[in-house]
């Protein structure tokens, strides 16, 4: 959820700072599909009784901070690669959830919910649905990011 709120902010920059056409596009393609794609997860969350996080890390405090003080052709180079590393660790991470025998990251220590979120947990088939209907947007996400990075 901290990534989806993360693109969303990183492409609205993207839309007002970029300097191509195409990646302002991605931009507003990324606001767009991740806000979907947030308000999804949030279902998930509240049938799961999770409270989603609202607000974005430290570690994506400081990407976002970082694009936001770039323009024009820098800011598109930083944002682009940005977008392609992302969704790399992204898919990759939703690729484990939907075939491993671990979920998409740790529970919480100590969390009263985190039985419930390890495999074979009642919650298990609600992530792994939300997951599997994710990735193809994401590896479209990644596919198109790689395309601008190549200058398409």
């Amino acid at each position: 959820m901290i990534v989806g709120l993360t693109e969303v902010r990183l492409g609205q920059m993207a839309a007002e700072r970029g300097e191509r056409a195409n990646v302002k596009a991605f931009g507003q393609m990324m606001v767009k599909d991740h806000s979907e794609a947030n308000a999804e997860l949030s279902r998930v969350a509240a049938e799961m009784k999770i409270v989603p996080p609202t607000e974005i890390d430290k570690k994506h405090g400081e990407l976002v901070d970082r694009l936001s003080k770039l323009n024009g052709a820098e800011f598109d180079r930083a944002y682009v690669m940005a977008m392609v590393e992302g969704h790399q660790a992204v898919a990759a991470q939703l690729r484990e959830w939907t075939t491993a025998s671990r979920p998409l990251g740790p529970p919480p220590a100590g969390d009263p919910k985190a039985a419930d979120l390890a495999r074979g947990g009642p919650n298990e088939e609600k992530l792994t649905e939300w997951a599997m209907r994710a990735l193809p947007i994401v590896e479209k996400h990644l596919e198109h990011a790689r395309a601008l990075r190549k200058g398409e």
